[in-house]
């Protein structure tokens, strides 16, 4: 009996990105390596921990970082969409 892929290695679908693998998780949640489906490219996607997600504060936060980030444009950093 072959062995069922656990949440961490089975692939799953989140809008346009197709989710391959846990990079990391943090206090706020979990990195993924993903693909963009559309432009046919890898991405890291940010998802917010589902406890965090029904708190306002957190959510607001969580876009607050994510708009930060969006500003910053060098070469060594990666861009944030």
């Amino acid at each position: 009996m072959a062995a069922t892929p656990d949440a961490e290695t089975k692939p799953r679908v989140l809008g346009d990105f197709q989710l391959e693998r846990m990079l990391g998780k943090g206090g706020m949640g979990e990195v993924w390596l993903a693909h963009q489906i559309s432009l046919d490219r890898k991405a890291a996607v940010k998802l917010l921990a589902k406890h965090l997600a029904e708190k306002p504060d957190f959510v607001k936060r969580f876009y607050r970082e994510a708009r930060a980030m969006a500003k910053i444009d060098h070469p060594q950093a990666v861009r944030v969409y």
